[in-house]
């Protein structure tokens, strides 16, 4: 008798037509009809698991027996017959994928992007060419794969990623991502129907770094499709050893601290299966095994009275196969900290009995909670956190690793140890966070905050801050007063990231052409033994325990030809440099290699905050893709800004304190320096900056804010328990008075070290200016720079003793001058420019960064509309406000006492609402974000509303309201959060009356540079909008503190009504109409905060639209 073999392959459905129904047992009339019927009918029905029986009976007719073949369970059979002719070919399968790839599997740029393996089973290579993968049931050709031969029984990775990838010489990419949550997943024939595998309606959800698919039973077939223990991708899948259950423990209790005991229980077994877990006090917690078939099985209620680490998971009843790990952490409060309340955020860490942290290089696996302050504005330990997580945590630091304060690095995980990404207190999501702890040299504990804020201010990245309390428990029993660890600054960690130190990953492949220019991440410091690091030709660093040092790429990830390429370009940019130099700067072939600018920036800040080891130790620089040498970001600034106990940094009158660095001298900075075009760079950029970013005023306001978020009571504490953090002054107060000081004295005295720029002085339609005592004015009226490269005077400048009176929009470029500070040094005989655009052409461009509106709120026309345009691909941030009570402060009466706030998309529908900031969504964060921004905060318990959003690239409609009808003065706010990208327009639309009720606008240009502004008060053009009661004739006031820089009353009567119309094309403005009363000025404002005021002509009152644009 001729017999038949059969083999089970993995459970998958297969679609047949709708209707039929397979029977129980088939009986084919021969081999021939056998094959063909599997081969046609039988690989698109769904079947089932099972044994499957065949036998020739006396006619050699095959019985083929299927149990329960209509149960719909997937399953795909292959039959093999060594009686006859051939069978039908089995068709390929999606055998494994994974939905949350965070660690298994990264893809050629470097990414854990989600996969999906494709399987042929068949004894022949199959051509995948023209078939389609999809995520999406009702549409089953969304990704159509390329060329693709697949061997006999071979596999192919595809990635998940939304890249669309389909060169098939390189790794695949789909046009979509796998959602964890789950969701459909289908391979399809080239006919663009017929599926041959899915998992319908949809895969279950997926946890992290756990692949799904079909694991083998020992002795032959498969088991149904489930998470795998073992991912596989691009290989065959593990056997039974290799296969969890779908099943997941759920606990009664969330993760996070507890006051009194409580009984905790578990949940998620079917009836056929059993819950085992693990206990652990928090002392062994980091030792805990993950629970086995020996483990107990939960029966009852566990009462948990001390801090506790449970693990736990569902297991088949005879223990062979298991459900993923379930980890959950209770940790004690000791009920001494009932009272404990602090105005910051307060974190715990607990390091899960491992005890005291100590710089070992080892990632100590660690709980985190997070506290943020609640309403009215303060933190305590007696409500559910924020944030719960688990992560690694180690020492950080060089010598203050040594101190009794530590810092930490902190770095998420998942509970199984894998990557994860977190967000803290309103911060995006990072994997690396990092916990500075201020001691001894930072008695104010916002030195790192101050100058990183100052730097973001300025256009370039600086890790952002937040301050807060921690308390680090370390011997996993109660968390209690004796783990109080002080003030904080949780900061970003340096890397590059998206929002971090933006660059090209550099991958491993990446040897070749333009992807091996970068990016790359350097600093001169100190070389740690896992790290690579060198010292240049000429000896720089010149100090024997400092190198430049490669950050990134790792010294295990960087291919020897990237490390050539970057020491080779560090040596071709000094060798630039020194050959230069010595030619007396008859050509500068060193900008080839340097970002000047950004060193600008870089010398400068280290500088004015008299940091003792700046430019030499924790000196980064980062080269990116196609792109020059860039200093940045800053790191590390507790000695700086006066330290009591550092006299490198001390003074404030000198350029660097004694044993300091010697800035003006040192390394490469010191052949810079002599450079006079990159010291011109230098004080044109300190004198721009004294306008705005680093004005007295500025200065002041960043210091009082970030001090009054820290408070006298959190200092006390800390204070208290590191006696050798208390303030050599007496009182936190006074410290902070100090700071105040020493900014200001140290500001000043810069000032007087360089030329100071001519006086301004404006009236009506007009300015004046005057040059410093012992100066000449040089100037130009084309918009040229009056100083030529090198530092002459230039050829069309015009040079005058005598004050000077110009239009107020004349195209004036404007330096003072002395001839006898040439030898000075350091030192320019030129002032920084005034009037016109003058910045570096490698200076980071100006941007508009807040507009904010006073007018009439009412209901209906009286609403106070506001506008926003954001021009960025990647959205922007935005903190906005609508302030009615908390105007009182200010001395204002009659204001709205409840205005609402309603934020519209660019199609008009509603995206947000608030009635009452406390209320609102991420509102813990709100009081942090208005101090980042330097807006005035918001008094507890008042109707004043406020939102952060995010915006993507679009126009958006900001809409403030009273819900009540009631009427009053309100101020509309709209404040930039980013750092980077455009937004390009700003409008307010409100009524106009007289007095109080005149409608005032605000702005502020952030940066090193002039902006050309489109400032518009639309009226009578209103209408042809359809709107009534428009203002018939506005009038235009400009005004940087009290001085009217510039007014109009009708926009065609201005000397620019040629270069209006173009601005206003640019800028994507609407067409005045010709002969209206609307005004416009079309002018170029330095940095700086300005005012505008629109007024009615003659008391006249109505309906105007303020409009502020930037134009490029």
């Amino acid at each position: 008798m001729s017999r038949a073999t059969w083999s089970q392959w993995p459970p998958i459905r297969h679609r047949g037509s709708a209707g039929h129904r397979l029977p129980d047992e088939i009986t084919p009339a021969s081999p021939g009809e056998c094959a063909r019927f599997f081969s046609a009918s039988l690989l698109k029905w769904a079947l089932t698991r099972g044994p499957v029986a065949a036998s020739w009976g006396s006619t050699l007719r095959p019985m083929l027996r299927l149990p329960s073949l209509n149960a719909l369970r997937p399953l795909l059979l292959a039959l093999v017959l060594s009686a006859s002719g051939p069978l039908g070919r089995a068709e390929p399968l999606i055998s494994e994928f994974m939905a949350a790839n965070s660690r298994t599997l990264a893809d050629s740029d470097g990414a854990y992007s989600d996969w999906i393996e494709l399987h042929n089973p068949d004894p022949v290579a199959l051509d995948l060419t023209g078939w389609y993968l999809s995520d999406s049931a009702g549409n089953k050709t969304k990704w159509q794969l390329p060329a693709l031969s697949l061997p006999p029984g071979g596999f192919v990775v595809i990635f998940a990623s939304n890249k669309d990838r389909r060169d098939p010489a390189a790794p695949l990419h789909t046009n979509f991502a796998l959602s964890a949550s789950g969701e459909y997943l289908g391979l399809t024939k080239p006919d663009g129907v017929t599926v041959v595998s899915e998992f319908a309606p949809s895969f279950p959800p997926q946890a992290d770094d756990v692949s799904f698919g079909f694991a083998p039973r020992n002795g032959g077939g498969f088991f149904p499709a489930g998470p795998l223990a073992q991912p596989t991708p691009g290989t065959a899948n593990a056997e039974t050893s290799g296969l969890v259950l779908a099943e997941t423990v759920s606990f009664s209790r969330a993760s996070g601290p507890f006051r009194t005991s409580f009984n905790l229980t578990f949940a998620g077994a079917n009836a056929d299966q059993d819950i085992r877990y693990v206990l652990a006090l928090g002392s062994q917690a980091a030792a805990a095994p993950e629970p086995s078939a020996d483990s107990p099985i939960f029966n009852a209620a566990l009462p948990i009275a001390q801090s506790t680490l449970v693990r736990a998971a569902v297991f088949s009843r005879d223990g062979t196969r298991r459900g993923p790990v379930a980890t959950a952490y209770f940790a004690h409060v000791n009920s001494g900290l009932a009272a404990f309340s602090s105005q910051l955020p307060v974190l715990v860490v607990d390091s899960l009995g491992t005890g005291p942290l100590a710089k070992d290089g080892v990632d100590h696996p660690s709980w985190i909670f997070q506290y943020a302050p609640r309403p009215p504005g303060e933190s305590n330990l007696t409500g559910a956190p924020d944030v719960v997580g688990t992560l690694t945590s180690t020492v950080r630091g060089s010598s203050s690793a040594d101190f009794p304060k530590k810092g930490y690095n902190l770095k998420f995980t998942d509970t199984n140890g894998g990557k994860r990404e977190q967000s803290l207190l309103d911060l995006p999501a990072y994997e690396k966070w990092a916990l500075v702890a201020p001691w001894y040299y930072d008695h104010s504990y916002i030195n790192n905050a101050f100058v990183y804020s100052l730097s973001n201010q300025m256009g370039r990245w600086a890790p952002r801050t937040r301050l807060v309390e921690v308390f680090m428990n370390a011997g996993g029993d109660d968390i209690d007063q004796t783990d109080y660890a002080g003030i904080y600054v949780l900061t970003d960690r340096i890397e590059i990231a998206k929002g971090r130190v933006e660059l090209d990953a550099l991958l491993p492949g990446d040897i070749g052409g333009n992807a091996l220019t970068g990016g790359y991440l350097l600093k001169i410091d100190s070389q740690d033994a896992d790290e690579i690091g060198w010292k240049t030709q000429r000896g720089q660093p010149n100090d024997p325990y400092l190198a430049v040092v490669l950050v990134s790429p790792k010294a295990d990830d960087v291919a020897p030809a990237q490390l050539d390429y970057i020491r080779n370009y560090v040596q071709r940019m000094e060798d630039a440099l020194v050959r230069d130099h010595e030619a007396g700067w008859g050509q500068r072939t060193y900008l080839d290699y340097v970002d000047r600018a950004s060193w600008v920036d870089h010398h400068l800040l280290n500088t004015f905050v008299s940091n003792p080891d700046a430019l030499v130790r924790s000196a980064y620089f980062h080269k990116p893709r196609g792109g020059r040498l860039a200093a940045g970001p800053l790191w590390d600034f507790d000695r700086a800004l006066g330290s009591y106990w550092d006299e490198r940094s001390f003074r404030w009158d000198v350029w660097s304190g004694l044993g300091g660095t010697d800035v003006w001298r040192d390394g490469w900075w010191g052949i810079l320096a002599q450079d006079p075009e990159f010291m011109q760079d230098w004080v044109d950029r300190w004198q721009s900056l004294r306008r705005h970013e680093l004005s007295r005023a500025g200065l002041l306001t960043l210091v009082d804010s970030l001090s009054q978020t820290v408070g006298s009571a959190a200092a006390d504490r800390d204070a208290a328990k590191w006696p050798d953090n208390r303030s050599p002054l007496g009182s936190y107060a006074e410290q902070i008075e100090e700071m105040r000081r020493w900014v200001t004295r140290r500001a000043e005295w810069i000032d007087a070290q360089f030329l100071a720029t001519p006086a301004i002085a404006a009236s009506g339609g007009t300015v004046t200016f005057t040059a410093p005592a012992g100066a000449q004015l040089v100037y130009t009226l084309d918009g040229s720079d009056p100083r030529s490269l090198g530092g002459e005077i230039a050829p069309n400048a015009t040079v005058t003793a005598q004050s000077l009176t110009v239009p107020a929009d004349a195209n004036i470029h404007l330096r003072s001058y002395r001839a006898d500070l040439k030898n000075v040094f350091p030192g320019s005989p030129w002032s920084s420019a005034v009037g016109g655009e003058t910045s570096s052409p490698l200076a980071p461009v100006a941007r508009l960064v807040n507009i904010s509106t006073r007018a009439l709120v009412g209901s209906g026309e009286d609403a106070l509309i506001a506008g926003v345009v954001v021009a960025d691909t990647d959205g922007k941030r935005f903190l906005s406000r609508a302030v009615g009570p908390a105007l009182a402060a200010f001395g204002a009466s009659g204001y709205v006492p409840d205005p609402q706030l309603s934020i519209f998309s660019p199609s008009g529908s509603e995206l947000f609402r608030n009635n009452s900031w406390e209320t609102g969504p991420a509102a813990v964060a709100l009081p942090a974000l208005a101090r980042t921004v330097g807006a005035f905060p918001l008094p507890a318990g008042s109707n004043d509303s406020a939102l952060a959003s995010q915006f993507a690239a679009g126009a958006y409609t900001l809409q403030i309201s009273s819900p009540s009808g009631q009427t009053g003065i309100g101020l509309a706010e709209v404040y930039d959060l980013d750092g980077y990208g455009r937004t390009v327009n700003l409008s307010a639309r409100g009524r106009v009356r007289t007095g109080d009720g005149v409608m005032i606008g605000g702005f502020v240009i952030s940066g090193p540079s002039y902006k050309r502004m489109l400032i518009r008060a639309v009226g009578p053009t209103l209408s042809a909008f359809g709107l009534t009661e428009a203002l018939a004739d506005p009038v235009l006031t400009i005004y940087s503190g009290s001085t009217v820089i510039a007014t109009n009353d009708r926009w065609e009567n201005s000397e620019q009504v040629a270069a209006m119309t173009a601005a206003s094309k640019n800028a994507g403005a609407f067409t005045l109409a010709s002969g209206s009363e609307d005004a416009a000025l079309f002018i170029t404002l330095p940095p700086g905060a300005y005012t505008v005021e629109v007024k009615g002509k003659d008391g006249a009152e109505g309906i105007a639209l303020l409009e502020i644009y930037e134009v490029p």
